[in-house]
């Protein structure tokens, strides 16, 4: 089992400047398992050049967690449950966790239609906060 935190953006007004300051903050932490996207090839969508072993361009994540993620929110400190271990990282200056965008997160069914979990779909966020 791993668990991961859930970001939320709090947007406040600065008193003395009047400014309207946007900060992402840890909200909730969940119980998921996480599993890294692999494809032997991929294609980008502007030159149509095909790349092997994409997943370390696109960073991409399958996360099956028991809630859905809004695609509002953004996930971090993806971490081994017994070790506190974190498992999904890049090749960052200050070794932080990885910050992730939710592409989608849609719901898995039993064959009585009962949701079972949640498959959400991750993709390593372009701006990684504390770099």
């Amino acid at each position: 089992t791993m668990l991961a935190d859930i970001m939320e953006l709090n947007i406040a007004q600065n008193v003395t400047t009047g400014e309207m300051v946007r900060e992402w903050v840890v909200g909730d932490t969940i119980s998921c398992l996480a599993k890294t996207i692999i494809e032997d090839s991929a294609t980008t969508e502007a030159s149509g050049k095909k790349f092997a072993k994409s997943y370390k361009e696109k960073g991409s994540i399958k996360l099956k967690s028991g809630v859905k993620i809004s695609s509002r929110k953004k996930v971090t400190n993806i971490r081994d449950y017994a070790t506190g271990e974190i498992l999904m990282t890049e090749n960052k200056i200050d070794e932080s966790p990885t910050i992730y965008d939710v592409e989608a997160s849609v719901p898995v069914f039993d064959p009585f239609g009962k949701i079972i979990y949640y498959d959400t779909l991750l993709k390593r966020a372009d701006v990684q906060y504390g770099n």
